[in-house]
């Protein structure tokens, strides 16, 4: 099995076992912080939810800088759109993912020194 084919299986069971946590989160609760320094809980649940979709960045990025790229939370009012989020997160990822070509070395996310 190339690397590309276990990534991607590897990503389609990750995806399954966050759809089920993230279909669990208490919107009553989407204002909790686990610690006051912490996000609250629907930005902690859709950035998990939106992390699929990373895929392209880290395959064509040589780094991230929050501070020239700044993050951007997306809005989510319910678990239906937070799993939508995912849904479509998953599928932008998977869709950059099989485009991978498994014979060219992946791109380092190192600083360069």
């Amino acid at each position: 099995m190339d690397i590309v084919k276990a990534l991607l299986k590897e990503f389609e069971s990750e995806f399954n076992t966050t759809k089920k946590f993230l279909a669990l989160v208490p919107t009553d609760h989407f204002d909790w912080a686990p610690h006051e320094k912490s996000m609250k809980m629907k930005s902690l649940a859709s950035h998990i939810a939106e992390l699929p979709s990373w895929v392209s960045l880290a395959i064509t990025a040589d780094g991230l800088d929050f501070a020239t790229a700044p993050y951007e939370e997306k809005k989510i009012l319910n678990n239906d759109d937070l799993l939508m989020l995912l849904e479509e997160s998953y599928a932008s990822g998977k869709s950059e993912l099989e485009k991978v070509n498994p014979e060219i070395p992946a791109v380092k996310w190192f600083p360069k020194y």
